[in-house]
């Protein structure tokens, strides 16, 4: 059975991450409202925002965002190779089209976007982030009962958001496996 995360977001916890505070068609149709909505963003999280400057003009964070969410956010343009595309549409002087640059450009994404995108592009729609972004802001409750040992794991059942669920858990091998080597190596 494939499994799939639950629709429901209530049961997710977001460890802190503020709620959007306007929908993503909104901040992609309002720049002010998008550099507003930013900013907020950036003092929440305790972060001073820094636009930084390419050719001597602040960088149109509002158009990276756009170019890149277009595409379907910053892990899916790095996974279907779309960032010279992304790069591509800030016409930058051809001196500035190298990888350099665009190293810097997808580094200042990171730094000052990823989170933004967390928020106004996936969890506004009501959408969870790919696993990489997934990691980094989501924590599941999960509740359990552990009621039986086997070889190599455990028998189990547990409540996770509104999924009751029951199997095998497995203890890894690989670390009993190098405990087991370190082991032997000190007798």
């Amino acid at each position: 059975m494939d499994w799939e995360l639950p629709q429901d977001l209530s049961s997710v916890s977001m460890n802190n991450i503020p709620s959007p505070l306007a929908s993503y068609e909104q901040v992609v149709a309002d720049k002010k409202l998008f550099m507003s909505t930013l900013e907020k963003l950036h003092s929440e999280m305790g972060k001073k925002l820094r636009i930084p400057k390419v050719k001597f003009r602040d960088l149109d964070l509002h158009k990276l965002f756009v170019e890149v969410t277009f595409r379907g956010g910053i892990e899916q343009v790095i996974r279907e190779n779309q960032w010279n595309d992304v790069f591509a549409s800030f016409n930058f002087p051809r001196a500035k089209q190298n990888l350099i640059y665009s190293q810097r450009l997808r580094s200042h994404y990171y730094s000052l976007l990823h989170d933004y995108e967390i928020i106004y592009f996936f969890i506004a729609r009501s959408q969870f982030p790919p696993s990489p972004s997934l990691k980094k802001i989501i924590s599941v409750s999960v509740i359990g009962l552990v009621y039986g040992k086997i070889k190599s794991g455990y028998l189990v059942t547990f409540t996770m958001g509104s999924w009751k669920l029951e199997g095998v858990l497995y203890e890894s091998t690989e670390e009993r496996l190098t405990q087991e080597t370190e082991r032997q190596s000190y007798v």
